[in-house]
């Protein structure tokens, strides 16, 4: 994932390549989003392609944070724990589409 992003600075092959997969993760998202909202699980009023691309952005940063950068948790010093990670970012993508509360 580093190397990637590090490349397609540089090179417009690497480019088109970033750009053409991180597309595909959006539109499939924006898919889903959009078959949530059919179903009455997801706020409707949000338009699929542009939630995709701002939730898509957000997880694709914490990976390369978490994954790339291996950012410590300040108050720990240690690596976020996977587990915590992908729950959080679960729960906000939730929120950020007015998911119920189904605990």
């Amino acid at each position: 994932m580093g190397l990637l992003e590090q490349v397609a600075q540089v090179e417009p092959e690497f480019r088109d390549f970033r750009s053409r997969r991180a597309d595909a993760f959006i539109r499939r998202n924006a898919r889903g989003i959009a078959d949530l909202q059919a179903r009455g699980v997801a706020d409707r009023e949000v338009d699929p392609m542009m939630a995709s691309r701002a939730l898509s952005g957000m997880v694709s940063v914490m990976a390369y944070n978490a994954f790339v950068l291996a950012e410590r948790q300040e108050e720990e010093g240690a690596s976020a724990d996977f587990e915590e990670l992908v729950s959080t970012v679960t729960r906000l993508w939730a929120n950020a589409l007015r998911f119920p509360d189904h605990r």
